[in-house]
């Protein structure tokens, strides 16, 4: 089913899915959505049939004991019910979790990103591919990678709360400060996408909307050619 609804609902209603994790959360969001639906559909017929048959017979304001009896089966069926709902999203979803917090390939691009309000500071590597040397790349608010290719962001924040969010890529993730979050994911469209913080960070929050370049290889390799390197970068400065 909500493999079926993700290709009836219009695709302009979507973001792309432009990653290889994008399907398969765009296809758990969906279920937890039909299985919710129905659950809120059902609830609020039961909830209208019942009123309106009770009004209908009069019932008697004293609650018996079976009564009770009858009410507390009908509770523990409706809750087996839900847990085993929420079991089969549980087992659906944990596949595709586990996924996607392993480590990366080891051949995965790191690219260094600070939030900080209210921008993002990206630093790119270079055409030796390494963090730290000299022809490493700096830019505000622009992300670029190549398609086909495993990229690790390497996540911190210098003041407040952020929310590193890559609609297109299906990543979101929040950035603290003192502690450093990565996140891999495999552009598999080449184009350009919005990035955002989605983490009200202070007044300027609307000011950290940024761009997310997705090259073919070739030119990934001219970009990296063509920019000023900023110069030597350590490793692990902050």
């Amino acid at each position: 089913m909500p493999r079926f609804l993700a290709e009836v609902i219009p695709r302009s209603s979507w973001p792309p899915a432009a990653s290889s994790f994008a399907a398969e959360v765009d296809s758990l969001f969906l279920a937890i959505t039909v299985v919710v639906g129905v659950w809120w559909v059902a609830s609020e017929l039961a909830l209208v049939a019942w009123t309106w048959a009770a009004l209908r017979r009069r019932h008697s304001a004293v609650v018996t004991a079976s009564d009770r009896r009858r009410e507390g089966r009908w509770i523990l069926r409706l809750a087996a019910l839900v847990l085993v709902c929420d079991l089969a999203i549980e087992a659906r979803g944990h596949g595709l979790w586990a996924r996607i917090v392993a480590p990366p390939p080891r051949t995965a691009l790191p690219i260094r990103i600070e939030a900080r309000q209210f921008a993002w500071l990206v630093h790119h590597p270079g055409r030796d591919r390494t963090l730290g040397t000299a022809d490493d790349i700096e830019l505000q608010n622009e992300l670029h990678i190549p398609v086909g290719e495993p990229v690790e962001v390497r996540l911190t924040s210098r003041d407040v709360i952020h929310s590193f969010f890559l609609p297109a890529m299906r990543v979101k993730q929040d950035v603290l400060p003192g502690t450093e979050a990565r996140r891999w994911f495999v552009a598999t469209q080449a184009g350009s996408f919005p990035l955002a913080c989605a983490e009200l960070c202070g007044f300027g929050h609307y000011r950290m909307a940024g761009e997310l370049v997705v090259h073919d290889p070739a030119s990934y390799e001219e970009l990296a050619g063509e920019r000023t390197p900023i110069g030597v970068h350590r490793e692990g400065e902050s």
